[in-house]
């Protein structure tokens, strides 16, 4: 199965104690015009390795922002809307949220979306370069 790559950030300042019952989140919303295009996608986790205490952008160090892992997450039970553009133009959006836990020993990681009007949870795919 074809997956979007997408990148995300997240901000955990260096020395920053994590609790292992903490989440970071980060939300998404994709278009396309086949649903099929949506059904898998990979999100690159990206760690800022450069002597900057807080980068606020990428482009400022580029070098310094390899991928440290990227999940994976299936978005078939994902419910889908309908959209039609301002030209006419029909497309399919998803909205969801990608959410770290570090844990004790492993970055564990999970997919959420809302659904009816509660937050439903789904497995993701922690992939390591090498794996």
């Amino acid at each position: 199965m074809d997956c979007l790559l997408l990148h995300v950030l997240t901000h955990v300042p260096r020395m920053t104690r994590v609790r292992t019952s903490q989440e970071f989140r980060c939300s998404f919303s994709r278009q396309a015009v086949e649903r099929r295009s949506l059904n898998c996608l990979r999100v690159a986790i990206l760690a800022y390795s450069g002597s900057q205490k807080s980068p606020v952008w990428i482009d400022s160090d580029p070098l310094n922002y390899p991928t440290a892992c990227t999940v994976e997450v299936n978005t078939t039970s994902l419910p889908v809307q309908m959209t039609t553009s301002a030209t006419g133009a029909r497309y399919f959006e998803i909205g969801f949220e990608i959410i770290l836990l570090f844990g004790l020993t492993e970055l564990q990681a999970q997919i959420a979306y809302r659904q009816n009007g509660q937050e439903k949870r789904g497995r993701a795919q922690v992939i390591y370069e090498g794996n």
